[in-house]
């Protein structure tokens, strides 16, 4: 079986967040498991497993990658 390799825009797509945003969050992704791959010089992709694999662990432990609170 063949590991899916993901653009930044599939994988952002994926977790329901817009391209700038994932860029934004994507060590907090890495924390959950999110895994980079690089082939020269080429923009990377992301492990099809390893974005089921951080959503997964997002859910189980209810974290959220925004924190802040928006202004009243």
């Amino acid at each position: 079986m063949t590991e899916q390799l993901l653009t930044p825009a599939e994988t952002a797509a994926r977790l329901g967040l817009k391209k700038t945003s994932f860029y934004k969050y994507r060590p907090k992704l890495r924390a959950f498991g999110l895994q980079e791959v690089r082939f020269g010089a080429c923009s990377p992709r992301y492990r099809e497993s390893s974005v089921d694999v951080c959503i997964k662990k997002m859910a189980e432990s209810e974290a959220h990658l925004v924190t802040e609170q928006p202004a009243s």
